[in-house]
């Protein structure tokens, strides 16, 4: 089967320190690939859309991103520990799904009943007519859809570990994706053709998943009540971080919607795109240093070392995107367009924040490989009092005080979790 092949061709470059080499060296390079292909499609709709339209395209994505994880709260995590627990069992998994499924439906439900009317008003709000935002409605679900299924018919592919399979799919789905935009989008300039050639882009995508997932699975099982009880058991852990979550992940873009205009959305949307690069280099920390972090034996000092080694790696690394941006920051601006000409230091603002956002992902992954994971009371809440003292501090209602609060925020969340990762590596073995 061909599935069942690249699976073995995958787990034989495991047998090697060449193999990992590779597959450290090729994914990067996917990565790359994909980032690239993605930057390159927001090029053509930012350059295509007027301010006020791209603004309610940013205002779109951020409330698919918003519902998602909403409508997760955590199944994917509890699918994944389940499904893994007798991985090569097509049966159990097609049950692991079904109930992943059900759930996952359940609460998107709810979700979408909360939200969607929060977006159309939002929508309206910042210029949208009736005419326009009830499609854009219809592109948000079916978007918001799509990528729940996608999702969670990935993880049979990730138990398996097909590396490269996944990564042909990914390059896929941008290669559709940025064809389709520069033909219909220019054909005709809107957001709801923008979001819909992503949705077009995640359904042809979603047949290859599931083609290639049917080796692995059994499509036909029902979902077994007992998994579905485990899976809530970690929904009931996780519901609370990822509430936070659903609010603080687009922080940005609700207070440029709650606190600005129209067009400083757009400002803040556009100019976040160059900073998504430098997500080459949260998704290389994924895949390299997490993983060998957590093999790290139990020694704090060892532990420690290692973590600021990892942060300095990332640092300078990030350190020199920020530079190479502020060089060539009006290269970038002319990228984005005439109508973001006359943004300047925003550039240098976005891209320390964007280096800020690595640095603290990094440390959350690195922090959570090793099982460090710091009270959800203490950490959200000590977060949530921190973003109420900087919207006091900060000029929110400007692009420039958008961007800083968009540094402080995650300098604020490096710190709390670097002292955590010092304080459990000699919590957990002090004596060593």
């Amino acid at each position: 089967m061909e599935t069942a092949g690249k699976v073995n061709n995958t787990t034989a470059l495991f047998r090697n320190g060449w193999g990992w080499i590779h597959l450290f060296g090729t994914t990067a390079a996917a990565q790359a690939a994909i980032q690239v292909l993605g930057f390159a499609t927001g090029l053509i709709i930012i350059r295509t859309l007027p301010p006020a339209q791209y603004a309610l395209y940013v205002l779109s994505l951020s409330m698919v991103g918003a519902m998602t994880i909403l409508a997760d709260s955590g199944v994917t995590n509890g699918v994944m520990a389940e499904g893994g627990k007798q991985w090569r069992d097509r049966v159990w998994l097609g049950q692991v799904l079904a109930t992943g499924r059900k759930l996952r439906f359940q609460f998107g439900r709810i979700a979408a009943v909360v939200l969607i009317p929060t977006a159309a008003w939002l929508l309206v709000k910042h210029g949208a007519h009736w005419i326009m935002a009830g499609p854009l409605i219809l592109a948000i679900l079916a978007s918001f859809v799509l990528t729940l299924t996608c999702g969670l018919y990935s993880i049979p592919l990730a138990l398996h570990q097909c590396v490269f399979a996944s990564i042909r799919i990914s390059l896929g789905q941008g290669i559709i994706r940025l064809v389709l935009t520069a033909i219909f989008l220019l054909l005709f300039p809107n957001p709801f053709v923008a979001i819909m050639t992503a949705v077009v882009a995640q359904y042809v995508v979603l047949g290859r998943i599931k083609k290639l997932g049917a080796g692995f699975v059994d499509y036909h099982e029902k979902g077994n009540e007992v998994i579905e009880a485990k899976i809530l058991t970690m929904v009931k852990r996780r519901f609370p971080e990822c509430l936070y979550y659903c609010i603080s992940g687009q922080i940005t873009i609700w207070l440029a919607t709650l606190y600005g205009s129209t067009l400083m959305i757009a400002q803040v949307g556009a100019l976040s795109r160059i900073g998504q690069i430098m997500m080459v280099l949260s998704s290389i920390t994924s895949l390299v240093l997490v993983p060998r972090f957590a093999r790290l034996a139990n020694n704090p000092k060892l532990i420690i070392k290692r973590y600021f080694q990892a942060q300095l790696v990332l640092g300078f690394s990030v350190g020199l995107a920020c530079v190479a941006i502020g060089i060539f920051s009006k290269q970038c601006l002319w990228l984005l367009g005439a109508s973001y000409a006359r943004l300047g230091s925003e550039v240098i603002l976005m891209a320390a924040g964007s280096a800020m956002n690595v640095l603290s992902a990094a440390a959350l992954a690195l922090s959570t490989a090793r099982g460090y994971v710091p009270n959800p009371a203490f950490y959200i809440g000590a977060n949530i009092l921190w973003q109420v003292l900087c919207i006091k501090w900060l000029n929110i209602g400007s692009v420039t005080g958008m961007f800083e609060f968009g540094i402080v925020m995650p300098l604020f969340n490096l710190m709390i979790l670097s002292g955590y990762v010092i304080y459990s590596a000699y919590r957990a073995h002090p004596t060593t």
